[in-house]
């Protein structure tokens, strides 16, 4: 979904798995430590300088589903005026 043109791909990975046999994975920037949790992969790798490297910075989990154009959902939170942002998608009424 994500294209090289358009979007730089960091996966943090936080447990003993392994993703070397994913489909161009060498086109990926890997950050893998044991037993960490997501926010303390934000605190530490998405630091200042990085965020204003970046126009838009998306937060994914491992299971969410991207049943959207992400080019459309740039645009949206381009107008929304948000850099920052964890897209996905709810089932039901929380």
């Amino acid at each position: 979904v994500f294209d090289d043109k358009h979007f730089t791909r960091i996966i943090m990975i936080h447990d003993n798995s392994s993703w070397s046999s994913y489909p161009d994975s060498d086109r990926f920037i890997w950050i893998h430590v044991q037993a960490q949790k997501r926010f303390w992969y934000l605190k530490r790798f998405i630091t200042p300088i990085l965020t204003k490297t970046y126009k838009y910075i998306w937060i994914l989990d491992d299971d969410v589903e991207l049943l959207f154009n992400p080019l459309h959902y740039e645009c949206v939170i381009g107008r929304l005026n948000v850099s920052l942002s964890a897209p996905g998608r709810g089932t039901g009424v929380a």
